[in-house]
């Protein structure tokens, strides 16, 4: 989601103007950053928007459904936006407990009114927020087990409930009016390898940059996870790149439809 949302919100709030595809990315393809515009806003939109969902945008919502949680699941959605992803994944789940992060407090503010029940927000970047939430659980964790343990008793592994069943990745900042993939997101796999479940799913919604390609932008999950899935589309210039520690099932994969490698 874009962050430069304040001119937006202070003089136009409510209002936008809506693309359905005449507008055209780098490739020629409707991209999703141009869906809806306002004379600030490129790559955001509300959730009450009326429009088609872009096939990018409901796919990385879609990767909740990549395992049958037997719980609710708990998701994390790294830049948040306007809410529309959050919104599209709790219409999936409406049991889903969400955290939902954005360093821009403006983006937050203007969430707020379409808030789907069971999301929280916090206003960070990605990376710190990964850090200090790894950090404050896994003391508590310790703390919590140090209390339980009998003398003497091994330390066996346990599932740490803090952790997330899903994090969704649709992370990007403009630069000259152009989406980008933040510097410091370039590397975020690691500290979400290390905030999900073993059987946890990351998705990252994939848009490309003229200095760097599709491999190049997801590197890093290939680095962390055994388990990598690309999807292509065929009208769109995104792609969506779904990951996990254990296998996904090929049944499970269809959800994201066809042109997955």
């Amino acid at each position: 989601m874009s962050r430069r949302l304040q001119s937006a919100h202070r003089s136009e709030r409510g209002t936008a103007r809506h693309s359905t595809g005449d507008s055209a990315g780098p490739s020629g393809h409707p991209s999703t950053h141009l869906v809806v515009q306002t004379p600030h806003v490129l790559f955001s939109f509300t959730p009450d928007w009326g429009g088609a969902v872009p096939a990018p945008f409901l796919a990385t919502a879609r990767a909740v459904l990549l395992r049958r949680w037997r719980h609710a699941p708990r998701v994390c959605v790294l830049g948040y936006g306007l809410g529309g992803l959050a919104q599209l994944l709790c219409g999936l789940r409406p049991d889903a407990t969400v955290v939902g992060i954005d360093p821009d407090p403006w983006m937050i503010d203007g969430a707020r009114p379409w808030l789907p029940r069971g999301v929280r927000l916090v206003t960070s970047e990605a990376a710190p927020f990964l850090e200090r939430h790894q950090q404050r659980h896994q003391q508590q964790h310790r703390q919590q087990h140090q209390r339980l343990r009998p003398r003497g008793a091994k330390q066996r592994g346990q599932e740490r409930p803090w952790r997330f069943d899903v994090v969704l990745d649709d992370c990007f900042e403009l630069t000259h009016g152009t989406p980008r993939r933040p510097r410091s997101c370039m590397a975020l796999a690691s500290l979400v390898a290390g905030s999900l479940t073993p059987s946890g799913i990351y998705a990252r919604n994939v848009i490309p940059q003229r200095d760097a390609t599709y491999e190049d932008l997801i590197a890093d999950i290939r680095d962390c996870f055994p388990h990598v899935h690309t999807r292509r589309f065929n009208a769109w210039e995104n792609r969506v790149a779904v990951a996990s520690r254990r296998t996904i099932l090929p049944a499970s994969l269809k959800l994201l439809a066809a042109r997955i490698r």
